[in-house]
């Protein structure tokens, strides 16, 4: 047993979780609905990697999302709501880039995007386990 004290973090757990998970969705956000990704996929990539490429990122960052959305410290409540954020952002974004120059919206890209999620929740289901659990039973 040692006498030494015991480091504080600067920030708790669920606020830095938080920071993370905010800081991702928001920039997840931006690049979906902003027409610089699209113009730079085609000065950089050839034209044939171009769409493998946006569809295997899509997966990359709903599977990020998903499993980021799980690590989150919140309550079971919570939690449950939350299951629904990615599926509800890929629908909205997809919605959404009809409106933005250089995008389309897509059904097939939300389908493409719940593979991410499916996977994510696979990876992560410690997180979301409990959000599937029966309730403490109140009975003795």
């Amino acid at each position: 047993m040692t006498d030494a004290p015991q480091r504080q973090a600067v920030w708790p757990a669920p606020i830095w979780r938080s920071l993370i998970w905010l800081g991702f969705l928001l920039a997840w956000t931006l690049a979906l609905l902003t027409p610089q990704p699209v113009q730079i996929a085609d000065e950089m990539l050839p034209e044939g990697a171009q769409f493998p490429a946006a569809k295997s990122l899509h997966v990359v960052a709903y599977f990020a999302l998903t499993v980021l959305t799980g690590w989150l410290c919140v309550s079971r409540r919570l939690r449950r709501i939350l299951l629904l954020l990615p599926t509800l952002h890929a629908c909205a974004t997809e919605f959404f880039q009809q409106f933005v120059p250089l995008r389309t919206g897509s059904a097939m890209d939300v389908a493409i995007d719940h593979i991410g999620i499916v996977l994510g929740l696979t990876v992560s289901w410690k997180w979301w386990r409990e959000v599937f659990a029966d309730p403490p039973s109140l009975e003795r």
